[in-house]
Formats: C-alpha cells, sequence, structure tokens
C-alpha cells in the first residue's frame, strides 16, 4: 500500500479578509490530493489543532471548497473530541485524507501529544491515506519545524515533529516569518536537508518518489519557487529546486549532497534581499 504525504507551503482557501473574498490558490493542490486518494470522492479528515480559536472557521472555507466543488465528505475533529479515544479512532478510519491546517506549530505538536493523536497519525500513513498539510500543517510530518510558544513569540522553538520524513520543511519562504531565515539551524547538527517552498508551492511525497507541485498565482509578482539546503564541511549551501511534475527519488532529494546545481535565480534573490533574507 502506498504512503503518501502532501506538504504545502501555503497559500488562500477563498477565505473572507477585510470583507475581501482572496483567492482561491490552493485548487491544484486540492485536486491533486484527491487524484492520489483511493476514492473520486474521498472523506476527509480536518484537524486544525494548529489554530483552535479560528478551527470552526478555517473549516467552514476549507469544506466549502471540497464539497461544493469536488462533492467529497468533510468532517471536522473538534477538541470536544480528543478524550474520546473510540470516537477519534471512528473518524481515522472513516477517512481517506488528513488534512491538518495551518497556524502555530508548537500548538498543534503539543495538543497531538497530549492527547496522543500521534498513534493515529501514524497508523493512518501506513494504511495509506493521504496525509497532508498546509504550513504547520505540512511541517508536522518531518523531523523538525520552526516556531514559537504563543506566549512568548520573540523566541523560536525547534519543534520536534512527527518525523515520518527525516528532512526540515519550511513554508513560507517567500515571507518573513522565522522558518526559512532559520533552517541553517535546524539542519545542523542533525546534517538534514531543508526544502524551503514559497506560498503556492507543494512537494508530494508517495514512497520512495517525490514531485513537485506549484500553483499558477504570483503573489508577490514571481512565480512560486523552492530552496533546497544542506550544510556541507562547514559550508551551508542553498540551491534552486527546479519545479518539474516528474517524479523523482526521494533517497536523493533528502541527502546531503547537491542535486539541482542551480543557483537561486535573480528575482527571487531581490525579493529575499528586499526582506533582508540572505542575499543582503
Amino acid at each position: 500500500m502506498s504512503k503518501k504525504i502532501m506538504a504545502i507551503g501555503g497559500g488562500n482557501i477563498g477565505e473572507c479578509e477585510n470583507n475581501i473574498i482572496m483567492p482561491y490558490e490552493m485548487e491544484v493542490f486540492d485536486r491533486e490530493i484527491i487524484d492520489i486518494s483511493d476514492s473520486p470522492y474521498p472523506n476527509i479528515l480536518f484537524i486544525g489543532f494548529a489554530d483552535p480559536e479560528n478551527m470552526f472557521t478555517y473549516f467552514y472555507y476549507f469544506k466549502n471548497n471540497f464539497v461544493k466543488l469536488f462533492n467529497c465528505n468533510c468532517k471536522l475533529i473538534e477538541l470536544s473530541d480528543l478524550s474520546n479515544k473510540p470516537k477519534i479512532s471512528d473518524l481515522f478510519d472513516w477517512a481517506d485524507v488528513v488534512y491538518i491546517g495551518g497556524g502555530n506549530l508548537y500548538t498543534l505538536i503539543n495538543i497531538i501529544n497530549k492527547f496522543q493523536i500521534e498513534d493515529n497519525l501514524l497508523k493512518a500513513y501506513k494504511e495509506g491515506k493521504v496525509m497532508c498539510g498546509n504550513s504547520a500543517g505540512g511541517m508536522c510530518w518531518f523531523k523538525y519545524g520552526n516556531t514559537v510558544n504563543p506566549n512568548n513569540k520573540e523566541v523560536l522553538i525547534k519543534q520536534k515533529c512527527l518525523g515520518i520524513k527525516n528532512m526540515v520543511f519550511s513554508p513560507h519562504c517567500d515571507e518573513i516569518n522565522g522558518h526559512f531565515e532559520n533552517v541553517e539551524n535546524l539542519i545542523y547538527e542533525d546534517n538534514l536537508v531543508g526544502i524551503s517552498l514559497s506560498n503556492c508551492c507543494a512537494i508530494e511525497i508517495i514512497d520512495n518518489k517525490f514531485k513537485f507541485i506549484s500553483s499558477s498565482f504570483d503573489r508577490y509578482k514571481i512565480k512560486p519557487f523552492g530552496i533546497r539546503s544542506f550544510w556541507k564541511n562547514e559550508k551551508y549551501v542553498i540551491e534552486n529546486i527546479e519545479l518539474t511534475s516528474d517524479y523523482n527519488d526521494l533517497e536523493r532529494l533528502i541527502k546531503p549532497e547537491k542535486l539541482y546545481y542551480s543557483e537561486i535565480e535573480d528575482d527571487v534573490k531581490r525579493l529575499l534581499k528586499r526582506r533582508n533574507i540572505y542575499f543582503k
């Protein structure tokens, strides 16, 4: 049975902000999630622990897309469900797709640990359900992520995650948020590879193969992009990810050696320089 992960670097889901309907940047990823599931109309279990205060609003827009556009079935794990282990097990058994929403990684992992949801997630992954998520919901499948304690937002935390794949995933690398800027510190001691993706970009992993997916949206007037990084001989190496739609060998991606041999593109350098992130 194939094991599947989709980690998304960020994107709008058509939510309303300040009376403005945001674009549906996630559509290409949502379609792909359905395509790689075991059903044309999958059952999708949404987990909003990374942003508990806005969980129901997030789920409203999420469900609006998957039900109205794709005829899927969606259910939400509520915080009040977490102590009911039989109900949690039933929800995971029902699901073809497990989708974790964005928010704060520290909050997400602490709730998962407190209520022992990790076993349910790992079982679902081994059963071939599509394990996916956006932002914090994308980081959680890998070894570490950058985050902050909501009570002390000035200090970055190296958050241990589920560790299904032995690398670091960093979302929103086209923004200043403490994720991409600190990847070099996350991967240093463990000799890991970091995959940093902009909004509107995702990595799909099926068994030992991977590919990158991007949408046509150009939020900051440049196309979506990815950066691969690792330490080699005490030097921090970064290279441009070639966003092809072909599947490639995952072992090559996670090995701390040159893979793409391509420099960061000039428009990306200019964006990051304006944000005082590298290329200063």
